[in-house]
């Protein structure tokens, strides 16, 4: 059953479309080109990280019942 972490995880998930939206949408209507669209994606991709780590370490302290570092 999904905890904090999952939903967590799934928020960031979100945030991180939305932002590769905003770059996909920068890509075809903007002045950007390629190298922008690539920075749009680096920068939805932060969020994304975040939230895979703080559900694996939330699966790990489920699992366990403690973090080792």
């Amino acid at each position: 059953m999904g905890g904090p972490g999952d939903a967590i995880y799934w928020f960031c998930c979100i945030l991180a479309a939305t932002i590769l939206m905003l770059g996909v949408a920068d890509y075809w209507f903007g002045q950007g080109r390629f190298f922008v669209f690539v920075s749009w994606a680096a920068l939805a991709a932060i969020p994304w990280l975040i939230g895979s780590s703080i559900r694996y370490i939330s699966r790990r302290r489920r699992r366990t019942g403690q973090v080792r570092a």
